[in-house]
């Protein structure tokens, strides 16, 4: 089971720490390209501190295609750092931090980012279609070719360092340590919240309404994992969101400030919120019926694969 796919390496406590250690370590060696660049621009430019803090890297006349590759360099040195951590220090493979069967599943992937993708687009259409006055054309043919190179190729490493990172590496370390399912899906749900607290969609739309989205988003893609036994729903679900969040819709204060073809001039999170309810319950039962979860209780609430 997927949990137990910790127990084909080594497992001591301090063994974790090192390990979240050095992949803290990679993650912001990798973050010294955009904040020596950011901090040139705002020398060159004088842009406000307050400029670099909201990511406004049209007063930093920086290119958002470049910032957007330039953003997601941190989470490729993550994942190498991730790896080398499974390799080197748990002496298991990285697949363990994929799927706990013997071959990983690429058509789950993609069928579970089709599926985000197509509920994502019904649902901003019908928005579209109820305000059309709030969304502004900006699309730029070569710059949004350029967008879709950058998210088709380098888009996937961000968001599969986060779901290796928490529903991967730290659910199998806390799910070996305190048995109980629960323990790991709540930690790691909380973590995920806390880690996207210093987002601009925070500041701008406030910490609680962010907090529900973002805590939310995390507890699904942790029951996704403990009822699949693997972390390839939430691969594709993750990937696809912010996807679309990228290619398709930005806004001001995103944290995917992009050449997307649309940006919304004014956004109702509390509305948001309650589109993304009944998206992500269709999605979940399209997944459970199609993947013929049974068990529940077991899965989520049990003590490892002893009761599944």
């Amino acid at each position: 089971m997927f949990i137990e796919n910790a127990k084909k390496g080594s497992n001591g406590f301090w063994l974790y720490v090192a390990g979240i250690f050095l992949v803290i370590v990679g993650y912001f060696l990798g973050s010294i390209p955009i904040i020596a660049i950011m901090a040139v621009a705002a020398q060159a430019t004088g842009a406000s501190q307050k400029d670099i803090e909201t990511l406004n890297f049209d007063a930093l006349g920086i290119d958002l295609n470049t910032a957007l590759f330039l953003n997601l360099i941190p989470f490729a040195v993550g994942v190498l750092a991730l790896w080398l951590v499974i390799a080197r220090i748990h002496d298991r493979s990285f697949k363990s931090l994929i799927t706990s069967r013997p071959k990983i599943n690429y058509g789950k992937i993609i069928f579970a980012a089709s599926l985000w993708f197509a509920l994502n687009l019904g649902f901003e259409l019908s928005m579209y279609f109820i305000n059309p006055e709030l969304y502004t054309p900006q699309f730029d043919f070569t710059k949004f070719i350029i967008l879709i190179a950058i998210c088709l190729l380098v888009l996937p490493i961000q968001t599969s360092f986060e779901e290796l990172l928490l529903r991967g590496y730290l659910m199998q370390g806390i799910g070996m340590r305190f048995g109980y399912r629960i323990i790991p899906l709540i930690v790691t749900s909380l973590v995920f919240g806390l880690l996207h607290s210093m987002n601009p969609e925070v500041q701008k739309f406030g910490f609680g309404i962010m907090m529900v989205y973002y805590i939310g988003f995390g507890v699904v893609t942790a029951v996704f994992t403990l009822m699949d036994e693997s972390t390839e729903i939430a691969l594709g679900l993750h990937w696809a969101n912010n996807f679309f969040g990228a290619v398709f819709v930005t806004f001001e204060g995103s944290a995917l400030s992009t050449y997307a073809i649309f940006k919304i001039e004014e956004i109702n999170p509390e509305m948001m919120l309650l589109g993304w309810f009944p998206m992500i319950t269709l999605f979940g039962i399209v997944m459970a019926k199609k993947y013929e979860w049974n068990f529940w209780k077991a899965h989520l609430l049990g003590k490892g694969a002893e009761n599944v």
